[in-house]
């Protein structure tokens, strides 16, 4: 009898072990997918990934306009005239008395037994040389492009008429902007710094230089130099005016490389 009360135990023990297994097994398999057909309480399912557009390039296109570098024209002056006929003078002749006599004065009109003068024509000029225009090396290798500096009403930024200053780009030989070169402002008490592509909006290679918070009138107060990043000088000393006027509270300034 006890043989037989041991053996129901086993078969108990055995039980419960076998089911604690497979309840275990039920578990962990809804904690690796809680979205299994066996589970009667699944979550609630996840709302779709947002798709976020990829950033878009910078643009490269420039708000001001690309102007040619300044350029001089040489002229040779052409060969002279040889058939332009040479003034004469009639001296004066004295009368015994040591005065000057009259001379008489002939009309300017031909009469009938003169002989008319040979008129000279468009033909008889001999051509000078054709001009050719050539660029003018300058000490320094970028000079103000041409059309700067530009009074114009101020698009640089939002501040509208509360603001004065100037804006620009520096370009190279083929046209293409420069990053990285200095543009300096000096005048009344202040030295004012900017680097160009430092103002993107403005164009690859632009810059913006603060001079005032509103338009003011001013004459050779201040004046603008571009520099390297190592601080040589690549441009002339520029002086540069400004204006209480709120359609020219922005001055355009553009550097271009000369040689």
């Amino acid at each position: 009898m006890s043989n037989r009360g041991s053996l129901i135990t086993n078969l108990l023990t055995l039980l419960a072990l076998l089911a604690t297994l497979c309840v275990g097994g039920v578990v962990v398999s809804l904690l690796a997918n809680p979205y299994l057909p066996i589970n009667v309480f699944p979550p609630a399912a996840l709302p779709p990934l947002a798709v976020i557009a990829s950033p878009t390039a910078t643009s490269t296109t420039s708000l001001f306009p690309t102007l040619p570098a300044a350029w001089t024209a040489t002229f040779t002056p052409g060969a002279a005239n040889t058939n332009t006929p040479a003034p004469t003078f009639t001296p004066l002749t004295t009368t015994s008395t040591g005065e000057p006599s009259p001379t008489r004065q002939t009309d300017s009109t031909p009469t009938g037994s003169e002989t008319p003068s040979a008129q000279i024509t468009d033909t008889d000029v001999p051509a000078g040389p054709t001009v050719t225009p050539s660029k003018t090396l300058t000490p320094f290798r970028f000079i103000l492009q041409v059309g700067s500096p530009l009074p114009t009403q101020n698009f640089a930024n939002d501040q509208g008429c509360n603001w004065m200053g100037i804006a620009g780009q520096a370009f190279d030989l083929n046209g293409n902007p420069i990053i990285g070169d200095l543009v300096r402002v000096e005048g009344n008490n202040k030295t004012l710094d900017s680097f160009t592509g430092g103002k993107p909006a403005l164009g690859p290679g632009g810059y913006e230089i603060t001079l005032d918070s509103k338009p003011v009138l001013t004459q050779g107060i201040y004046t603008v130099q571009l520099f390297d990043d190592n601080g040589v000088p690549l441009s002339d000393v520029i002086p540069f005016n400004t204006f209480a006027d709120c359609g020219k509270n922005l001055i355009l300034i553009n550097f271009a490389q000369n040689h």
